[in-house]
Parts: structure tokens; sequence; C-alpha cells
């Protein structure tokens, strides 16, 4: 069996040789990347994708398997590149808007505006958990944090476009004096208001800054913007028109256990020291091999087109030419990258690369990872449900956009609806294990679905075919009632319905942004990777 796996994937890389796309190219590569990151790095950028996208939060430390990476990842080019994608693309929601004399942008101070890696360097990147007394004393009273070169720049666009800049943070007030030193030292020489916490008030990070943004709009200030690094200060009320989160894979300022990923880290452990995973890593290699050697003088040669690897990406600073792409990923996970109509012509490899590859999969098995370990701390009682999406959710089209270029070409609803018809879609491995696990749980499973009325017999084959013979309602999108509005506006509909039915909606998972946001998202939200396509 092994020699007829060796002997496919041999030929099905040198056919690549001879006109095939890549988006047909068939072979997984041992990364979502290609270039060959070890598998503890494909699972600690899973990790930090997760806290990026708000699946892992609140953690007191980093994983310390991912010590390492983390290090490489702030002091590669990698972290720059993310921040620089971000600080873009406040600039251009600011920029595209009529701007009021009373519109502002807030900003926090440690991790968005001034950085502390300078100190986190010294302090495990991460793995040691925090300690305010020696982070005030060593880094913060000195008044020698640098800026943040892409937020700096930002800034200065910002205040050319007329637009007040607030700083909100959570140092305390009698830090103001050396914080406002530092912020002009550090290139920031104007701002509308520097807002500090008194020592005295007791609320979260979440509540406290919440009632500082209700202060702002009642004083009549329009937060068109809200930049940081934690998603704390994001949430909860008045967080403005659009938030942006920049990447902080070091520290996180609410409480949540590690514990799902600590156990997967352990069992993947297991499965990559295992006979099955040198064998895949073998015929990866010798496909290659045989591969590059029938390409040689090739005019339809693949080319290393399909084997792109990262620049500067933490791994020792490298110039490739992919940051920009997984960039902009990691900006569609975090929702920094909103309303794109396809995955930019450039980023076609890469992005087949990454769901191809184990990266894919790796994120995958984190944000399932994390439900689990969640729906398992709960008394489940017999009106609670879990709500799934189902296109790459449940059910995966990847089939469908490898020959469509990953999302470069624009969305055909005539082709894909053909495709949906078949009722041939796989089912997503991570989520199915996720959905046989809740159901031991006795958690119910409702899947709330974009799909048409039309589409619902075929969906519902498809469904038990792939492995998902249980379920409490399958929702369909009836266009008689929702023809012209969003996923958002249908899908918090559709949960409110199911609330007045007397069910309690304890998880929410999705490869969308508008499958978890809007009203009556449930308790908790789970995020899957996707950056093949956006509906908003």
């Amino acid at each position: 069996m092994k020699l007829v796996v060796f002997l496919v994937a041999t030929i099905l890389v040198a056919s690549q040789c001879h006109g095939a796309s890549f988006r047909s190219f068939p072979l997984r590569l041992p990364t979502g990347y290609g270039d060959g990151a070890s598998y503890g790095d494909v699972r600690c950028a899973s990790w930090r994708l997760a806290v990026e996208a708000k699946n892992i939060f609140g953690f007191e430390t980093i994983p310390e398997q991912c010590v390492e990476a983390t290090a490489n990842y702030i002091e590669g080019g990698q972290y720059q590149s993310d921040s620089k994608t971000v600080n873009q693309q406040v600039f251009f929601f600011a920029r595209d808007r009529e701007i009021h004399e009373n519109d502002v942008v807030l900003f926090n101070i440690d991790g968005t505006v001034l950085s502390n890696v300078p100190y986190y360097s010294q302090h495990g990147y991460g793995s040691e958990k925090f300690n305010s007394t020696r982070y005030d004393e060593e880094f913060v009273n000195k008044g020698n944090a640098p800026a943040l070169p892409e937020t700096l720049k930002n800034y200065n666009k910002l205040l050319d476009l007329g637009l007040k800049v607030i700083f909100l943070t959570g140092r305390r007030t009698d830090k103001k004096a050396v914080t406002e030193a530092n912020l002009k030292k550090a290139g920031y020489h104007t701002w509308e208001k520097l807002i500090l916490k008194d020592p005295s008030n007791n609320q979260n990070s979440v509540e406290y800054k919440s009632t500082e943004r209700a202060k702002l709009v009642q004083q009549g200030y329009r937060i068109i913007a809200n930049v940081g690094d934690q998603w704390s200060g994001l949430s909860g009320h008045n967080v403005g028109i659009r938030t942006f989160k920049l990447p902080n894979p070091i520290d996180s300022t609410t409480e949540f256990s590690l514990c799902a990923f600590n156990k997967l880290w352990n069992f993947l452990n297991c499965y990559s020291n295992s006979d099955e995973r040198i064998m895949k890593v073998f015929v990866f290699v010798v496909a290659i091999t045989v591969a590059a050697w029938q390409c040689e003088g090739s005019e339809h040669g693949a080319s290393f087109q399909i084997f792109p690897l990262r620049m500067k990406t933490g791994h020792g600073g490298r110039y490739i030419p992919e940051v920009s792409c997984q960039s902009w990923r990691v900006g569609v996970e975090a929702h920094n990258v909103i309303e794109w109509k396809t995955v930019p012509l450039d980023c076609e490899g890469y992005v087949g690369n990454y769901m191809l590859g184990d990266q894919y999969r790796s994120d995958s098995k984190t944000v399932c990872g994390e439900a689990y370990s969640y729906a398992n701390t709960l008394n489940i009682t017999a009106k609670d449900i879990w709500v799934f999406d189902v296109d790459e959710t449940t059910l995966s089209n990847l089939p469908y956009y490898a020959h469509h270029g990953f999302g470069v070409e624009p969305y055909n609803s005539t082709l894909f609806n053909k495709w949906v018809d078949l009722g041939e879609a796989p089912a997503l491995p991570e989520s199915l294990k996720l959905y046989k696990k809740l159901l031991s749980l006795g958690i119910k499973i409702v899947f709330l679905t974009g799909r048409p009325l039309e589409q619902k017999a075929i969906t519902v084959t498809n469904l038990k075919i792939a492995g998902y013979h249980k379920w409490e309602k399958l929702i369909v999108k009836d266009t008689s009632i929702y023809h012209g509005k969003t996923a958002v506006t249908y899908k918090s509909s559709e949960r409110k319905k199911l609330e007045e039915q007397g069910y309690n909606i304890i998880g929410n998972i999705g490869d969308q942004w508008s499958d978890i946001l809007g009203t009556n998202t449930g308790d908790r939200t789970f995020k899957l990777p996707d950056p093949m396509y956006y509906i908003s």
C-alpha cells in the first residue's frame, strides 16, 4: 500500500510539469507555507492564529512549546508585516469616509502604539507570568518604549486626514507623566485625549474601556475606528464603527484555559512520531525530487511558484515574497480585512498551499479543540444547542475551489450550485470529530446555513453521506423572506427564533465572521479558518 501511495504521488507531481495548473495540485505540502517549517512551527502558528481570531483568549502564559516560534515571529519580518496590513486597513477605511469635526480614532498604548517587545524579550516572550510591578519598574517607568513603526506611520496619516487621536490605555493615572513623555519621545506629538485608569477602578479591561468609550460618546465624539492589540479593548459597548486587531501572541488580558491546546499538542506529538508521518514526509521529498527532474527545461514546468517560500517569516528573517499574503490571511481571520470579493491574484499559490497543506488542518484542529474543551466544562441541559454553519464548517468545498483558483476567480453561483447539487462535499475532519464529541456530551446540533430552501434535500443527503447522521434542526435560507438581506441579518434572526423556542445556544461555530456576529450569537463563538471567500 505504501508503495502504491508513493508511486501515485510521484506521478501526480510529475504530471504538473505538462501544463496542469496549481489549481489541480493534489499533493499536500508538509506545511501550509511550502517552506519545510517544522511540525511544531505549524502547531504554534495555529495557536497564534487562534489568538488573533479570538478562539483562544485570556491565557496567562504562552505554551512553553511555542517560546522559540513566538520569538522568531516577533523578531522576524512577519510581525511587522502583519502590523502593516492591519494599519493599512485602518487608513483605507478612514480615508474613504467623510471626516467630521468630532471624529476620533482610539488607540491602545502598550503593544499598539508603543512596543513592549524589549521587555518581553527579556522575560521569555510571554512564557513567564505577567508581573505588573516588575513591568512598571523595568519598562514603563523608564519611558524608553519605542514606537511600533507601522502604527506611527498610520498615526501621522490619520492626523493628515484631519482625524483626532485618543489614547485609551490600561496604564494607571500615576503613570501619566512618564507615558506622555514616552509617547512624544517615540514620535507621537499630538493627541486629543490620553485616558488612563484610576488605581481605585476595579473594573476589568472590557468594562473599563467600555465605560470610557461611553463617556466619549456622551461628550459628542464619534469613534470611527478602534485599534488595539487585545480583544478586550475591542469588545464590550461603544467599540466604534470598526475595530482593528493588531497582532499580539505574547499576552492576554482575560482568563481562559489552554488545556485544549496542550492536549492537542501531546496528541500530535504521538502522531508526528509515527511511521505514517515519516512515510508522508518521505513520499513528499521523493515526489518533489522526481517532479524537479521531470520539469527541468520544460516550457510548461510547474516551477517553484507552487512551493512559495516565506519572506522574513520570523524563522530566520529571510526575504521571500510571501509575507503580504500570509499577513492578508491573518487579517481576514482577525476580521481586519473585510468586504473583499476575491483572493488577491498574487496570493493564489499561497492560499492553495495553505488549503492543501497541514497548516489548514492544524488551524482547524486548534479551533475545534478549544470548542470541545469549552463544551466539556459545561453542565448540559436538554435545551442546550450548538450551532454549526455548513459550507467550510461541516462540509468542505475545497474540491470545487481547487479548480477555481482557491478564491481568485469571482464567485459564480451557477457553477457553485452545480457542485452543491452533486452532494459530494466531504466532511471537514476536525469538525466531524467535534460534532461527534458534542453529541456524546448530550448537546443537540443545529445546522444553520445560507444555502437556499431548494437545496435542503441534497444538503440532508450530503451531510449523512459525510458522516453527520443526527441533528435537532437544519435551517436553510428562505429567499422569499431574506432576499437582499445580509448573512448577519439572516442568521441573527434565525438564532433569535431558536432562543424564542426555548433553546440555549451554548456554542456557535462558523468559517465566516457573518456566522458569529450580530445578535443572539450564543455563549461562545468559534471562527474556523477560510481565506477563500468572504460573506457579509
